[in-house]
């Protein structure tokens, strides 16, 4: 898996827009979120969250990174996968920006974030706002929002991903480089499909914070397209978005197969194993009493150049 993260190394990525007010100066004109957008040439890039700092790093465009937020709790795993340049990003912020001032501080001219991952309407970060201050904002493709209620997800998670490289390579003004990603992405995709397992797909519930409700992933989410290519079933697959609350009752109805615990150190595995074997009614689930609790870091399940590391590694464990 380290190796096929290398190969990922060599690429770059560029970004598209949601902001519909570009910068001054030359511009690169992509789709994002359904609608034409304009993003400054060669920007100052702002990146929020690992797996997007890890796109933007696959794709060898750390020149163009001028502050990026979130990374701590990720930068051991992205160390691992990626190398010692994780180490030479300025940190601005350990978590997601606090606020607006916290992103224009370190006058970039464009921002890679998503909605529930650093855009955030009660802090004032969105691309509207960004725009009015120069800064054009690329949406992450699978957190695009659709006019009914607001639910994220509009495509499907492979397609996400695939959209965002090419976008952040035509900005990024690394185009060569995003298509050796996108092509060793479908390469691995087709290796997985052509392994399929025997027998029924196996059914997971991605277990990543919570106790009183599990927050888990949907149809339209990163989980749901890591899933399906490593060969099992989601049991939370009907859900209409990408990532959600759900509930124990429908974890206890479907009684997983394989229950994936995401790793984070602000979100320890330890106590969520320990919550799944402490309650009465979680402790009797099939994967608790058989030991099919699968370990994997969070940074490889939320949308971005590493979820294809997750379908390899979920795939290699599952039970044939």
């Amino acid at each position: 898996m380290i190796r096929s993260a290398l190969v990922l190394l060599c690429v770059l990525l560029t970004g598209c827009a949601q902001a519909p007010a570009p910068p001054r100066g030359e511009s690169v004109t992509v789709t994002n979120c359904g609608a034409p957008a304009a993003f400054p040439v060669r920007p100052r890039l702002f990146v929020n969250d690992g797996s997007m700092i890890a796109t933007v790093l696959a794709l060898g465009a750390d020149d163009r990174i001028v502050a990026v937020s979130s990374l701590t709790p990720d930068r051991t795993e992205l160390r691992r996968r990626l190398g010692e340049r994780v180490d030479r990003l300025r940190e601005v912020a350990p978590t997601y920006p606090s606020s607006l001032e916290n992103v224009l501080a370190s006058r970039p001219t464009m921002m890679f974030a998503g909605w529930g991952g650093g855009y955030s309407e009660s802090k004032g970060i969105t691309p509207a706002r960004l725009a009015r201050h120069g800064v054009a904002g690329y949406v992450r493709s699978d957190s695009c929002l659709r006019s009914e209620g607001g639910k994220r997800g509009t495509m499907d998670p492979w397609v996400a991903v695939r959209t965002d490289v090419q976008n952040l390579g035509a900005v990024l003004e690394r185009r060569e480089q995003a298509t050796q990603v996108v092509g060793d992405l479908d390469r691995r995709l087709d290796a997985l499909r052509a392994d399929r397992l025997p027998g029924p797909a196996p059914s997971i519930f991605v277990y990543n914070l919570g106790t009183d409700a599990p927050v888990t992933g949907g149809h339209f989410g990163s989980v749901q397209g890591i899933i399906d290519a490593a060969g099992g079933q989601n049991i939370f697959a009907d859900a209409d978005t990408s990532w959600l609350t759900g509930s124990w009752e429908r974890v206890i109805g479907r009684d997983p197969d394989v229950i994936v615990l995401l790793d984070r150190p602000d979100r320890p595995v330890a106590a969520k194993e320990q919550y799944l074997r402490a309650d009465p009614r979680l402790r009797t689930l099939r994967a608790v009493r058989e030991n099919r609790l699968v370990t994997m870091p969070y940074v490889l399940w939320t949308s971005g150049v590493l979820n294809i590391d997750a379908a390899e590694e979920l795939h290699a464990v599952l039970p044939r």
